[in-house]
């Protein structure tokens, strides 16, 4: 991908997040906006209605509050007393009318007395409206409905009077259902329930009476939520709120649930977000291609100055300038020209530092090791302790003198096997020493073997290896064999040590430190390998608790 690509996907992505969040915040904040305006409107609408439908129920209770007025005691007597229905019939169309009754609010009004009924107009009474206004004394209860109409009654049971019966005020469902129209009436309907779902007026009479959980289009849980929901086929705003004025006044349970046309509320809304949307929609596709324009401006110069280096890469020299002068470019490609002469300088500055690095080092480090320096101060060291009598000190010194002279072995790069062994036994001479009855050593070399010349300091690493682990706390003994086989000769280092589980990656360098310091089994296996080929080097087995054996395998030099 190359950086003209890049720049165009950069501007693209960060241009798609800034629009698809403007996307995001103008929907959510217009949807907010727009639905708590719906809410606050019907939320208005619908506490008219509640006050409305409230002055509607306190008309029911004035005319109670006529009826059972003292001067009325005669008629409610009469009414009690009087021998045939008829004449109760009459006194109780007498009390009514004294009472004022207004017909634009009630259809009917009936009085349930013992198994008989009196009422205005003949009707027919639900049994379990009457059975709940049973339960209440003097007070107004929502029994149900009638048709269309509202039974709201209350069980009289007054003082004055030796009358009792249930006396059911039939409110006009016409009259309610006027009440609760929306206030542009082609835009929705609203309707009142209670509590349970009990549909008790709605524009269409046939849902009167039902219970509304039975349709499942409207969630009775969802009150003073904005839902939007499909009704026969059409997209709708319901808003179920509570009738408070009315439920506080009186104790009912009833809810006003408003079915609103969408498209009245949200389809200008819906018109103007899209066209908002082909407006970005626009602003969009116009900043894509400034976009590219942009980028392709910022990388036309790049790509030519990569186009100059490539050409200095390949003959040399540069012939041309590309950007022009003042250009960012053209400093750039200035700079680079200095800087590629600043760094030819330093790299040679650096390889002549270097290489009088390494012959002061080199000087230095022969100063250092100078054998015969070394050699002459190591036996004045041994005479020195033979002369006061320490024989371990004499001992120690004579053994490093060894160590030190087979070691260095005038800077050789191969020894005998003999060499190496006892360059080994004077390694273990002097761990003793330091260690006293730490370890045991054995060696078992073949007869003739001694003499094969091999790579220097191979077994003292390995022995040194097992001296280091092996032997942790109890004493132990290393074995040290040597054979031939063919071609190929063979040396094991064997101890009886606390042995240990042997990684896959034993042999393989851990770190660059590794590499460079130290005779680790690795060091020791890269220098066989490097020397004698594939296929020779080290072979390591161990158990914990039965001790670790390391083969080395290595080939005869002739």
């Amino acid at each position: 991908m190359n950086l003209k690509t890049k720049f165009i996907l950069i501007y693209l992505g960060i241009l798609s997040a800034v629009f698809l969040i403007m996307l995001g915040i103008i929907q959510i904040g217009v949807r907010i906006y727009t639905g708590n305006n719906i809410k606050n409107n019907i939320g208005d609408m619908q506490s008219d209605i509640d006050e409305s439908i409230t002055s509607v129920v306190n008309e029911a209770a004035y005319l109670y509050a006529r009826i059972a007025k003292s001067e009325n005691v005669p008629l409610l007597n009469e009414i009690n007393t009087a021998p045939s229905l008829e004449d109760k019939q009459t006194a109780f169309l007498e009390l009514i009318n004294k009472a004022g009754l207004n017909k634009d609010y009630f259809e009917n009004i009936s009085f349930v007395l013992n198994d008989e009924i009196l009422s205005l107009e003949e009707t027919i009474l639900p049994k379990n409206a009457i059975l709940k206004i049973g339960e209440t004394r003097n007070k107004l209860v929502l029994s149900g409905t009638q048709g269309n109409n509202i039974l709201i009654g209350l069980n009289m049971d007054l003082d004055i009077t030796t009358l009792r019966g249930i006396l059911l005020f039939h409110l006009s469902g016409n009259l309610l259902n006027s009440l609760t129209n929306t206030r542009n009436g082609v835009s929705g309907y609203s309707f009142i329930i209670r509590s349970d779902g009990y549909v008790l007026t709605h524009q269409n009479s046939i849902f009167v009476g039902k219970n509304l959980d039975e349709d499942g289009q409207i969630d009775l849980e969802a009150v003073n939520k904005l839902k939007t929901e499909v009704i026969e086929g059409k997209k709708k705003i319901i808003l179920i709120g509570e009738m408070e004025k009315l439920n506080q006044q009186y104790r009912f349970d009833c809810l006003l649930v408003s079915v609103l046309d969408y498209d009245v509320f949200y389809g200008e809304l819906n018109a103007l977000v899209r066209i908002l949307y082909i407006v970005i929609l626009g602003i969009f596709i116009l900043a894509v291609i400034l976009a590219i324009f942009r980028a392709r401006r910022i990388t036309l110069p790049i790509h030519d100055l990569n186009e100059s280096i490539n050409e200095v890469i390949v003959t040399g020299k540069k012939s041309r300038k590309v950007a022009n002068q003042g250009d960012e470019i053209y400093q750039l490609e200035k700079n680079y020209d200095e800087m590629m002469d600043t760094i030819f300088n330093l790299m040679e500055k650096n390889r002549l530092e270097m290489e009088m690095q390494r012959k002061f080092e080199l000087y230095a480090l022969q100063m250092q090791i100078n054998p015969h320096f070394l050699y002459n101060t190591l036996d004045a060291i041994a005479w020195m302790a033979k002369i006061k009598k320490q024989p371990d000190i004499e001992k120690l010194v004579i053994n490093l003198a060894n160590f030190f002279r087979m070691s260095l072995h005038k800077g050789d790069k191969y020894v005998t096997v003999y060499n190496e062994i006892e360059l080994v036994k004077s390694y273990l001479e002097i761990y003793k020493i330091r260690f006293p009855e730490k370890v045991e050593a054995e060696f078992n070399l073949e007869e003739g073997i001694g003499n094969h010349k091999l790579l220097k300091l191979l077994l003292q690493p390995i022995v040194e290896n097992s001296l280091k682990h092996a032997f942790p706390e109890k004493p132990g003994t290393i074995t040290i064999n040597a054979y031939s086989s063919g071609d190929d000769i063979f040396f094991e280092v064997l101890d009886d040590g606390i042995g240990f589980e042997v990684p896959n990656d034993i042999l393989e360098a851990k770190s660059q430190d590794e590499l460079l310091h130290g005779y680790g089994l690795h060091n020791v296996n890269e220098r066989i390998r490097l020397e004698y080929g594939e296929g020779y080097g080290l072979t390591i087995s161990s158990k914990i608790g039965q001790g670790t054996k390391i083969i080395i395998k290595i080939r005869k030099l002739f």
